[in-house]
């Protein structure tokens, strides 16, 4: 069903219909609902539902007094990606939990010897040796909980979560089959960004193109004075995905490297597990030349050029644009200006949000304590062990999350190819690949060394220079800002 048009009377009455407060039409439905069916929801623009298909979407909001969340995008942009984007943001803490969980699991199966460890790992403690006994159930069962954690989160979530998620989505509280409720519904749309307490935007290149999506920013910005706009693109979750995964194979190809002891068995695993790693790289730098659009966007932003499908639509916003901002232009200038520092800032600041830096150092901590594992079974002398245990403890909280933030700030630095030739743009992913592995390598020899030697003075210097290396990364002056 077409969008019901406003007519040249609606047009005129702009500041009644935007400060309009039909509340008793009001609908929401809990972000952990829209992801329910695997977000079947968010998957399909609504105008190609059939009839039938819509009156199941608007049944499954419900009439409700206020909003936390009025989440703002465009159909335009892919529903999968939404989906898996909304699912990571609200689910991470289950992801997280899932994991702990699973290495838990993996644990108590391990020391009660109901899990084989069928391959054996040389791990050298000052005078102490062993031949310890390692498998890589903590990365399985880790993998496993994270997957379900997150995939389930939808279903049980912490009751924190549960408490805040009452969502405004336009494909579930705007009615689609019945043309005066839906266009009721759009006339209300200035009274729903009154009564939310956040508006999210799922940023997608095609999000500043549609002037629907710049009328909710302009309104909320402009009437919900106490309420937070939170700038949420699509690119962030995606690069999250890239990275866990590349991880994930860079993780079992050095579990496979540590344990092939003779050379000859797995010889050319490790290889085909790094390799995937830079793969990830090259991805990443492709998924973040979208932030750079982003910024682009606002800078350049020009509301003559923002697309609508609907001319009388077209007219209604411009003059609620007007009536709110006093011009077209000064609208222009705001979003250019004050706008695009506030929502921008926080995003080159801090291009990884620090709980998804925690997931994507999962599958390497899941590796440490495979080895932690063996190590333990083995008993070595209480000092020594203690020492093996904190600088593992080091490697995990220091450098691990460095060598994270180190490819995504590499990867959105340099996300712009150095040279238009395909070779040598592959070429620049090799060097940032390299300065990865130079990094993460080093790190991991260092601490090698440490525990080889059994110098607690050692583990000393290594935590202050792992420390300042992780302060550095995350020192303003190394944000991307342009």
């Amino acid at each position: 069903m077409p969008r019901p048009s406003f007519s040249v009377k609606e047009v005129v009455s702009t500041r009644s219909i935007i400060r309009t407060t039909d509340l008793e039409i009001l609908r929401g439905i809990t972000l952990r609902e829209s992801l329910h069916r695997a977000g079947a929801l968010w998957r399909t623009n609504p105008r190609q539902l059939t009839p039938k298909a819509q009156e199941e979407c608007y049944q499954r909001s419900r009439y409700v007094d206020h909003l936390d969340i009025f989440i703002s995008h465009t159909w335009q942009s892919s529903g999968i990606s939404k989906t898996w984007s909304l699912l990571l943001q609200s689910g991470w803490q289950n992801a997280a939990g899932g994991w702990l969980l699973g290495v838990a699991l993996a644990f108590v199966l391990c020391a009660t010897e109901t899990l084989p460890l069928p391959f054996s790992l040389v791990v050298p403690l000052g005078q102490w040796s062993e031949l310890c006994p390692v498998g890589p159930w903590a990365m399985i069962f880790g993998f496993l909980g994270t997957c379900l954690g997150l995939f389930l989160s939808p279903y049980c979530s912490f009751r924190c979560q549960r408490a805040a998620d009452l969502c405004f989505i336009d494909a579930a509280c705007i009615h689609q089959t019945d043309a005066a409720l839906m266009h009721r519904g759009i006339r209300g749309i200035g009274s729903f960004l009154l009564v939310s307490k956040e508006l999210r935007i799922l940023w997608s290149p095609a999000y500043l193109q549609r002037l629907w999506c710049v009328f909710e920013l302009a309104t909320y910005k402009k009437m919900n004075i106490s309420g937070r706009i939170s700038l949420a693109p699509l690119f962030v979750e995606k690069a999250v995905m890239m990275g866990y995964f590349g991880i994930l194979c860079l993780a079992a190809a050095l579990f496979i490297l540590r344990v092939n002891r003779s050379r000859t068995i797995f010889s050319g695993l490790p290889f085909l597990g790094t390799a995937p790693f830079s793969v990830t790289v090259h991805m990443l730098r492709r998924n973040y030349e979208s932030k750079h659009q982003l910024e682009s966007q606002f800078a350049d932003f020009d509301l003559d050029f923002v697309q609508c499908s609907n001319e009388s639509d077209r007219h209604f916003v411009h003059a609620a644009i007007v009536e709110l901002y006093g011009s077209k232009e000064a609208f222009a200038e705001f979003v250019r200006g004050p706008l695009r520092q506030e929502l921008l800032e926080p995003l080159n600041e801090n291009t990884m949000p620090a709980y998804y830096t925690l997931l994507l150092v999962i599958p390497m901590v899941s590796l440490v304590l495979d080895t932690l594992i063996g190590v333990w079974m083995c008993g070595p002398p209480t000092e020594l062990f203690w020492l093996y245990l904190v600088s593992r403890a080091i490697l995990c909280i220091l450098h691990f999350p460095a060598c994270a933030d180190l490819t995504i700030w590499l990867c959105d630095r340099y996300a712009k190819p150095w040279h238009p030739s395909p070779i040598l743009d592959y070429l620049q992913t090799f060097i940032l690949f390299a300065a990865f592995m130079i990094h993460a390598a080093g790190g991991l020899m260092l601490t090698l060394r440490v525990h080889g030697k059994g110098s607690w003075w050692m583990l000393l210097g290594c935590f202050f220079l792992f420390s300042g290396v992780r302060a550095a990364l995350n020192y303003k002056g190394l944000s991307c800002r342009r």
